[in-house]
């Protein structure tokens, strides 16, 4: 394993930027805050792989997002003087608490799959069919194990 894996949650700076590199490879630009006050860290995330047009319409200024992915402090020159910086090659980008419009399209189509029934084995369906108390409970009057709506 090469570099030093982490996860920060950030807020965006600006929106995030589709860029081209120099040998046609799409890549994302998402520039992040992390924290808060005097100990807010500027950190700057790409992206090269995913669906990045979908990303970069989602990951708009303001937008708190999830990012996961390797780290590398690289030095840059700021009036002269090299000022070292925060890099994420990130492997996961999620935005956070988006809903109605701003929330990906992908999750606005699909939502969440519905829950598919589990099998029923041959037992276990004679067992919920048959009459029979289960570990001693009696059924009441109206054919239930319990008199009351809501058991406690």
């Amino acid at each position: 394993m090469k570099g030093i894996e982490a996860a920060c949650i950030g807020v965006l700076r600006k929106d995030a930027e589709l860029r081209t590199a120099k040998s046609g490879r799409p890549w994302l630009a998402i520039p992040l805050a992390v924290g808060e006050g005097e100990d807010t860290q500027y950190v700057a995330a790409s992206m090269f792989s995913g669906d990045l047009e979908q990303m970069a319409a989602s990951l708009t200024a303001g937008t708190s997002c999830y990012v996961e992915g390797k780290i590398k402090v690289r030095l840059w020159e700021n009036d002269g003087k090299p000022t070292p910086s925060i890099w994420f090659t990130a492997n996961v980008v999620q935005p956070l608490g988006l809903i109605g419009e701003k929330r990906p399209a992908k999750s606005r189509k699909s939502g969440r799959a519905p829950a598919s029934k589990p099998k029923t084995t041959s037992r276990q369906a004679s067992l919920l069919d048959s009459q029979t108390p289960i570990r001693g409970i009696e059924p009441s009057a109206n054919g239930r194990p319990f008199d009351d709506e809501i058991p406690f």
